[in-house]
């Protein structure tokens, strides 16, 4: 039932965005997009889509089995062609992009490590590849893409 999950997943997009952040995100001048997080259990992001705009590196650092919602605000984003790491023991099975309000995604020679939720994007992709999960409106290109799901955690939502 499409509509019924979709529903859910809309709901579950609109709780996760409302969760306090309790991870550091630091912009650095050289392009960095840094975000560190202490919590074993659920690190939590918020950035702003134009972050990532010019951005030359990605980087996650935050401890081995937590989860790292990174909450991304804006109506669009744009992710071409910079890299990406992870440190502290996370890897792609532990990081969810929450795309609270955007309703497009434009991604080129770009790799997403992690689960993208979007319940209200289109998602435009081109000669990249993600390492995780897309839940979008539509998805459009030529990407190559690698399941690799978010391990199973429960999180308090009601916080």
């Amino acid at each position: 039932d499409f509509t019924a999950r979709g529903e859910q997943l809309r709901t579950l997009s609109s709780q996760l965005a409302s969760l306090p952040a309790n991870g550091t995100t630091a912009l650095e001048s050289w392009g960095g997009v840094m975000l560190s997080g202490t919590d074993p259990d659920l690190n939590v992001f918020d950035v702003d889509a134009t972050a990532f705009n010019g951005a030359t590196l990605l980087s996650i650092d935050a401890p081995a089995d937590s989860l790292a919602v990174v909450n991304i605000r804006g109506a669009s984003a744009t992710f071409t062609g910079f890299g990406h790491s992870f440190s502290g023991g996370i890897d792609q099975h532990g990081v969810l992009y929450n795309f609270v309000d955007a309703t497009s995604i434009n991604a080129e020679g770009f790799g997403f490590y992690g689960t993208l939720l979007a319940p209200y994007t289109h998602v435009q992709f081109d000669n990249g590849s993600w390492d995780g999960g897309i839940y979008a409106q539509s998805f459009t290109g030529n990407a190559e893409g690698h399941i690799n799901p978010l391990h199973d955690r429960d999180i308090n939502l009601c916080e």
